[in-house]
């Protein structure tokens, strides 16, 4: 007798959650033959890649991210000192310092969205072409000649990391969409360590070969991601935009506007640092550059360690702004003793300055976490340089400390007076709602 049955068969990879599943309906009937009526995606938009693939992009990506983050922070600890001995002044190598993230704020939201794979790949090669041609300015000629011809291929490496990161971050919502959490922590991670570690590399680099030798090596690294992401990376996928948020209603709040502002002077502070502190510790002290980029090293590694304490104590917290408040009256303290500023009767110290560099890096994990915005941050972190450069140039280090030692005090009293007087929720009959 024939009897026919209705069999649903699910093939899925090993990751039964994973985004390629993919769903084939058929039909058995009684001679054992079988109809295979469909065959569908989940997922129409995404191609079937397998969980070693995908391991590869994410570690590569990552690699990218990492040197794209050096990219930034990598002439930290030599680049100073090279611009004032062909007469370079610093408020002039401080806008060298700033166009980088000047452009990248700039040009991330007007480069053209084509696909992630070209941006990708394009921004990798053009990156670590100007990072090695920014090498060759060791026999540049000094004075104007060399500050243009930094700003301007400084300028098209930043160009180069936008393109990167556009490519990059739109990669990780395309061909990562059941994995984007995991995927944006990676990647974030490789960013902050490239910025960590840059300063310490280049350092080390400096010390051992002279100015090009950093670029040199770095540069050659960061092209070597080129070719295995153009083999691994899918071709052109369908991508949608999401609409846009009533921005200006958003930023009408005074609470988010509050936490842009928070999030704006801490990266101030970042560049800032970034772009004085080498030439205030030539000022009195004759240390090695890589004995220079280890401070860096130290402020960046108890940043990136004391963010993971933060987050689980902002979790645990009804009021995260808490942390900002405390990040902020650590970031005075750290200033005050860098300097040290007017009006403390100590002397410039190295030992005091590491210290202070250990509690920077520790407020600025507070800081941030407090009051997370990701945009920005670009554009706040290259007023820091620029400013930084004025200043130092003008009034010298201690006296620069003034300004942005007030900035934070303004805000550690702002954050205190709205917390005490601002409104809390109500719902619907009138009662308060728990934060």
């Amino acid at each position: 007798m024939s009897e026919s049955h209705n069999l649903s068969v699910f093939v899925i990879s090993s990751d039964e959650k994973d985004e390629n599943s993919v769903r084939i309906n058929s039909n058995e009937n009684g001679n054992g033959e079988t109809q295979i009526k469909k065959i569908e995606k989940l997922n129409e938009n995404e191609e079937i890649i397998s969980v070693k693939k995908r391991f590869l992009i994410g570690a590569l990506l990552g690699f990218g991210y990492f040197c794209i983050g050096s990219s930034y922070s990598l002439i930290a600890p030599f680049y100073p000192k090279e611009a004032e001995s062909k007469g370079v002044t610093p408020t002039q190598y401080g806008f060298v310092f700033a166009v980088y993230e000047l452009l990248c704020f700039l040009f991330c939201p007007i480069i053209p969205h084509l696909t992630p794979k070209f941006f990708i790949l394009i921004g990798l090669f053009i990156a670590g072409y100007t990072y090695a041609l920014f090498g060759l300015l060791r026999w540049s000629p000094p004075g104007n000649m060399f500050v243009a011809l930094s700003f301007i291929i400084r300028s098209i490496t930043a160009i180069g990391g936008a393109a990167f990161s556009t490519g990059g971050y739109t990669s990780v919502a395309v061909y990562f969409p059941s994995h984007m959490a995991q995927m944006i922590g990676t990647v974030e991670m490789s960013l902050g360590f490239g910025m960590i570690a840059g300063p310490a590399i280049g350092g080390v680099l400096y010390q051992v070969g002279g100015f090009n030798l950093p670029f040199f090596v770095m540069g050659t690294v960061t092209t070597l991601a080129i070719i295995p992401l153009y083999f691994l990376l899918p071709e052109k996928r369908n991508t949608t935009q999401s609409q846009k948020e009533g921005v200006i209603r958003l930023l009408s709040n005074f609470p988010i506007m509050l936490n842009l502002t928070i999030n704006i002077v801490c990266c101030v502070l970042f560049g800032f640092n970034e772009a004085t502190l080498e030439h205030h510790i030539r000022s009195f002290t004759n240390l090695t550059s890589s004995q220079t980029g280890a401070i860096f090293l130290a402020c960046g590694l108890f940043y990136a360690t004391s963010t993971q304490v933060w987050g689980n104590v902002a979790d645990k917290m009804r009021n995260p702004q808490i942390l900002c408040l405390i990040g902020f009256i650590l970031s005075i303290v750290s200033f005050s003793l860098t300097g040290p500023i007017y009006g403390i009767p100590l002397k410039p110290n190295i030992w005091l300055i590491v210290a202070a560099q250990i509690m920077f890096g520790v407020a600025m994990g507070g800081q941030i976490v407090g009051s997370f915005a990701a945009g920005l941050r670009e554009v706040a972190t290259s007023i820091g340089p620029a400013f930084g450069g004025i200043m130092i140039d003008h009034i010298g280090y201690r006296k620069a400390c003034i300004p942005i030692v007030g900035i934070q005090v303004v805000l550690v009293i702002v954050i205190i007076l709205f917390n005490i007087f601002r409104t809390k929720p109500k719902n619907e009959n009138g009662k308060e709602l728990q934060e």
